[in-house]
């Protein structure tokens, strides 16, 4: 085990095995876990929510994005939580579907405030700002807090678009900043909107808008005017995938779109965590998790 732990080091520097916590609590009667770091001497205001995709879980979140939220909690002073949905699922507010938490209707919103409860209290951490990302189930999960949790400040999902049933009942009315990273060659959760699905198709998992759909949703909802900024990039190391980015300024916020062409249901310079022909390519152009932490906090 000592060995193991070693040559993680020397893969991953960042890794901080001791100052991530995990802790278990009961909340409404039933057993939930999170995760969390704390960083040290710094004056800390802020919480980023990372949530894990469907059938995931705290330990594949991390090793997803290379440790890399861990890293820059300590260097942006952040306090990271990493929750676990129940039984490896959150409740996006999709309906018909057979996992768990969609049929006992767990309430991952009421965890959500549980947890910030628990760091003000337990911690004696005072708490302004609140951000969530994440990937695929739990950024449509992101989606939702943003719609249910006024305290919720950014929001920056990753191959999730806006759950058709959100999309139509989202009662948030304070401007949010957004920002969305979405392929067109995802496998799973189609970027031109339509049904979700599991690997190959086999499972139909509710409905979510396109990508555009999205960008517009909070675009319109935050009455932004300014003119929008596109911008197109290549990617260096896999030459048929191109980055476009195209971003609306509003009066309090911004919207972000990243549209990864021809990347899949994958992680941006993240592992490649299934193989490609599963889904489908990991776009190496940028580091999902260092431009969200830029986005989070005023960076770029």
């Amino acid at each position: 085990m000592k060995i193991f732990v070693f040559i993680l080091i020397l893969i991953y520097p960042s890794i901080s095995f001791s100052q991530v916590i995990t802790t278990e609590v009961v909340h409404n009667g039933i057993k939930r876990k999170f995760a969390y770091h704390i960083p040290q001497n710094k004056k800390i205001d802020s919480v980023v929510f990372v949530l894990h995709g469907g059938g995931g879980d705290i330990k594949k979140i991390r090793l997803l994005t290379k440790y890399k939220f861990e890293a820059l909690s300590d260097s942006y002073g952040y306090v990271l939580v990493y929750p676990q949905g129940y039984k490896n699922h959150f409740n996006d507010g999709r309906t018909g579907l057979n996992y768990d938490s969609f049929k006992k209707n767990i309430d991952d919103i009421g965890f959500f405030r549980y947890i910030l409860n628990y760091l003000k209290n337990n911690k004696n951490l005072k708490i302004e700002k609140v951000y969530f990302t994440g990937i695929s189930n739990g950024d449509l999960m992101s989606y939702r807090a943003a719609c249910e949790m006024d305290e919720v400040d950014k929001i920056a999902p990753v191959v999730a678009t806006m759950p058709y049933e959100l999309y139509n009942s989202c009662k948030r009315k304070k401007e949010l900043s957004v920002m969305i990273i979405a392929s067109t060659k995802d496998p799973l959760m189609p970027y031109e909107g339509g049904e979700v699905s599991g690997p190959f198709g086999v499972k139909k998992l509710g409905k979510v808008v396109s990508a555009l759909e999205s960008y517009n949703f909070w675009v319109f909802r935050n009455n932004c005017k300014g003119e929008e900024v596109i911008n197109e990039y290549q990617d260096e190391y896999n030459k048929d995938i191109k980055l476009i980015k195209k971003l609306r300024y509003c009066e309090k916020s911004k919207v972000y779109l990243y549209t990864l062409i021809n990347a899949g249901h994958t992680w941006p310079g993240g592992t490649q965590y299934l193989p490609v022909w599963v889904v489908g390519k990991t776009a190496s152009i940028f580091d999902a998790s260092e431009e969200i932490i830029s986005f989070f906090f005023d960076k770029i």
